[in-house]
């Protein structure tokens, strides 16, 4: 699904595919129940701020964040995601490979973290909190 976005970053349309629009418009990926008046904040498309958000999307948002959070950590070190750098655990070049380990372990430890603290958040023993709030109580790397 499309979003089209003014320059507010409100979503006015959404639509299976982009159409021509005008020049103060623009095209987002949206999830597919996004619809008209959801707004961009923090690069993630949701409902406005005063509109409450379920559990169950607010879990959606707060896995959304950790990936990107997960893909930007592995840009530290150049490589293109969380996958690109996992794959090179195992390679001849045995700076990439201690990298790569460094990074899967504390990607298992942010998992560990990040799953147990959402079964708490989805049961109603822990209040939600916001993505960036989420990211900073996070395991944090130590590269080799």
């Amino acid at each position: 699904m499309k979003a089209l976005l003014n320059q507010l970053n409100v979503v006015v349309d959404v639509a299976p595919e982009e159409f021509p629009a005008g020049n103060n418009l623009r095209w987002l990926d949206c999830p597919d129940n996004c619809i008209a008046g959801w707004v961009l904040l923090d690069d993630v498309l949701q409902k406005k701020p005063n509109e409450p958000l379920s559990i169950a999307e607010s879990l959606r948002l707060l896995n959304q964040g950790l990936q990107f959070h997960l893909n930007a950590v592995a840009k530290q070190k150049d490589y293109d995601n969380a996958l690109s750098i996992a794959s090179y655990v195992d390679d001849k070049n045995t700076a990439w490979a201690a990298e790569a380990q460094a990074f899967t372990d504390w990607r298992s430890d942010v998992w560990t973290y990040a799953l147990e603290q959402l079964s708490l958040f989805e049961s109603g023993h822990r209040e939600l909190v916001t993505v960036d709030e989420f990211i900073a109580e996070l395991p944090v790397i130590v590269w080799p």
